[in-house]
């Protein structure tokens, strides 16, 4: 900015220096905020973890499977379409989520 003031760059090389400049900054800035973004994704998780963890220690010596217990640990069970037809061997996919607190 000194040496367009000074007259020693042109005023057109001046603003085409001060928006590639301007480019940057604003490229910086969207990555500072997907970094955010990703970090504070990355904390939820870590959290959920832990205290899915936490529950989890309550039944590690667990006998039988309760009713209680599947409601502090499972957040929904997914049942598939089982395939292979009326076969004596089929084969059906069964997803267990696990709950986890959604801090936002």
């Amino acid at each position: 900015m000194e040496q367009n003031a000074l007259g020693q760059i042109t005023q057109d090389t001046f603003a085409e220096l001060y928006n590639g400049y301007q480019t940057e900054q604003d490229s910086v800035a969207e990555k500072i905020i997907a970094l955010e973004e990703k970090l504070s994704k990355s904390e939820r998780d870590k959290e959920n973890a832990n205290l899915f963890i936490e529950a989890v220690r309550k039944y590690t010596v667990a006998k039988e499977l309760t009713a209680q217990m599947l409601h502090d640990l499972i957040e929904k069970i997914v049942v598939h379409e089982a395939n292979g037809g009326h076969k004596q061997y089929r084969e059906q996919t069964i997803d267990f989520h696990h709950d986890t607190i959604h801090m936002e």
